[in-house]
């Protein structure tokens, strides 16, 4: 008997080329290589740069450490860098020519906590986009009508609740469309292709309506209603942020963690400090008191052991540290 084949996986990420985002790269990667299962395993990671470095060097040749983790990185076109600035090279991943069975787009600050094989399987069982539905709203109920008819769509349900609406009170509404995260979605390839197929110009209808933080994750809520594609809400264990709120309301799900988004900057852990630098992500593994989300993830850290970015002397001492503190 032909032993069942293992679903396929890729994974795409936005970055800049700064010591931050390729020291969160690197963790992103060792952690899905540790902790991301069978499909995890072999699955690999594309890093889409803005290109902020004159000349756009060959990083696949310079970060000698991204090629043995299955990480590529790939510069986002400088004249789409231009006109859309970050907003654009979120949104470049959809460029892609997709080959795994299911696509994984995930923030730079997110973290592999536990296997990935259920998640892949339960994507490819009901073929939808999955998503986290987001904390809040960015915008009123009629404002979302408004949008919706100013980019030609019907008028929208409005059958989504944010998920912080009971404790975050600068929520704009109580209801809105199907409107994810951007940190974690998972589809199957063909479906991705379809979301892709014109989220800059759904961006350009939301630019036209409002200028927002939050226009790429808009512009995908305007993509799955034009395209009227199936949807799935994930739990929060699959997209769980460092947020007091939901580890006190979802503790169960706290400690199912899948992948870990420490997108909150806090005292304790500032993903802007902390991984700026060998000495920060040092002070990182030894803090003191870390507790819930945050704890997860430094616990996962230190088990990764040295990062490949620091030099031989600097690996040495994140092992003497790592005794010390295990």
């Amino acid at each position: 008997m032909t032993p069942p084949t293992t679903p396929t996986l890729e994974i795409h990420v936005p970055i800049s080329p700064t010591p931050m985002f390729l020291r969160q790269v690197w963790a992103l990667a060792a952690s899905l290589r540790r902790f991301g299962g069978r499909v995890g395993a072999a699955a690999p990671i594309t890093a889409w740069v803005s290109p902020e470095l004159d000349g756009l060097p060959d990083l696949n040749a310079r970060e000698r450490w991204a090629a043995p983790l299955g990480v590529t990185f790939r510069w986002v076109d400088p004249a789409l860098f231009a006109e859309h600035w970050y907003y654009g090279t979120a949104l470049a991943r959809w460029s892609a020519a997709f080959t795994a069975d299911v696509v994984l787009m995930l923030d730079a600050d997110t973290l592999i906590c536990r296997p990935l094989d259920e998640l892949v399987a339960e994507v490819l069982a009901r073929p939808a986009l999955h998503g986290l539905l987001t904390h809040i709203s960015p915008l009123t109920e009629p404002q979302w009508s408004e949008l919706y008819a100013q980019a030609g769509l019907p008028a929208p349900a409005l059958e989504c609740v944010p998920l912080a609406a009971d404790f975050m009170d600068f929520t704009k509404s109580k209801r809105m469309p199907p409107y994810f995260n951007l940190g974690v979605l998972a589809a199957p390839r063909a479906l991705m292709h379809e979301l892709g197929d014109d989220l800059f110009g759904e961006m350009q209808r939301v630019n036209a309506y409002v200028e927002l933080v939050f226009r790429c994750q808009i512009a995908l809520a305007l993509a799955v209603a034009r395209q009227r594609a199936p949807w799935v809400g994930l739990g929060l264990r699959d997209n769980f942020p460092n947020i007091a709120g939901f580890e006190q309301r979802a503790p169960q799900e706290l400690a199912a963690t899948r992948i870990a988004h420490y997108l909150n900057k806090t005292d304790t852990l500032n993903k802007d400090r902390d991984f700026s630098s060998f000495e920060a992500y040092a002070a990182l593994l030894q803090r003191p008191g870390l507790q819930g989300l945050e704890a997860l993830v430094q616990q996962r850290l230190r088990e990764l052991g040295p990062c490949a970015l620091d030099g031989w002397w600097q690996r040495w001492k994140t092992r003497r540290l790592l005794a010390r503190t295990n």
